[in-house]
């Protein structure tokens, strides 16, 4: 029998992270793409451990960049991905032609 848990005791650890990144790593090399945009809240606690609004960059091959709105702290001790803050939105079509 399973015995029930809590919420808090089914957080994934950094191992079981670095596992999932690794094996969407292989999927994007296999499908010749050279990175995955990771935006939706369930995906990022998924990929990254934190649900904040945000971005998670990861590329076929490296590390996985970690972007996020507000709670720059939060989303740093929640993730085993260092994080920084994504700028607004509207900036974006200038940073992504650069």
């Amino acid at each position: 029998m399973i015995e029930p848990r809590l919420l808090w005791e089914q957080v994934p650890d950094e191992s079981e992270i670095r596992g999932r990144i690794a094996a969407l790593q292989e999927q994007l090399r296999a499908a010749q793409l050279d990175a995955a945009w990771i935006l939706q809240p369930a995906d990022l606690y998924y990929f990254a451990r934190t649900a904040q609004q945000g971005l998670l960059v990861v590329p076929a091959g490296g590390e996985p960049l970690l972007r996020v709105r507000k709670s720059v702290e939060r989303a740093r001790a929640e993730s085993c991905f260092p994080a920084e803050p994504l700028p607004s939105y509207r900036h974006w079509p200038g940073r992504l032609a650069a």
